[in-house]
């Protein structure tokens, strides 16, 4: 069964690194803006929970592996990394698939964290990893937070800025200055 955690633990850094990557092999800053979301966002979830009732101390039961991933006691309130990357990266990607009208066409990617999600949460319940009311303030905040780190983004005006560019019939490549290239088509050749 820790496997499984681990895994789920694990599955939720995969998804900014990826990011990150394309940012860089793209050249682009979309990744660094969901990046400064998130950290924003992570900070501003853990004062808000911090200030809730629903504090236990340390959870009787839990396991080695809750305290996998904490940085600097951000975890200490029960809050899992990877609950809060995959609420935030929810809303900010669905905001920016919202935006040019193409939710329809990449439903897929969040069915797909959503059930990355529920099974993280299911996960953190079986191994008691979490408390309960924590978990829901900590998806409520973070999902809240990367909608509107969306709409923040996307006020930024800046071209290219958020994910999911939708792909325009506009030609992306133009010939050299003062030159004519001439395209054919041949069939069955």
């Amino acid at each position: 069964m820790n496997n499984f955690v681990l895994y789920f633990r694990l599955a939720s850094f995969i998804l900014p690194s990826y990011l990150v990557f394309s940012s860089v092999y793209y050249n682009d800053v979309k990744a660094y803006l969901y990046l400064l979301g998130l950290m924003v966002a992570s900070v501003l979830a853990g004062l808000l929970v911090s200030g809730f009732l629903f504090k236990s101390g340390e959870l009787s039961n839990q396991n080695a592996i809750c305290n996998l991933f904490t940085i600097n006691g951000i975890s200490s309130n029960n809050m899992s990394w990877s609950t809060m990357i995959l609420s935030f990266s929810i809303a900010y990607l669905y905001y920016c698939m919202k935006k040019i009208n193409a939710t329809s066409e990449y439903i897929h990617v969040l069915v797909a964290l959503a059930i990355v999600l529920l099974a993280d949460t299911a996960l953190n319940i079986y191994t008691g990893c979490i408390i309960f009311g924590n978990h829901l303030i900590t998806v409520g905040s973070l999902a809240l937070f990367g909608y509107i780190w969306g709409y923040c983004v996307d006020q930024l005006k800046i071209k290219n800025s958020l994910f999911f560019d939708h792909p325009s019939n506009r030609e992306k490549c133009k010939p050299g200055s003062g030159k004519k290239y001439r395209c054919a088509h041949f069939k069955k050749g």
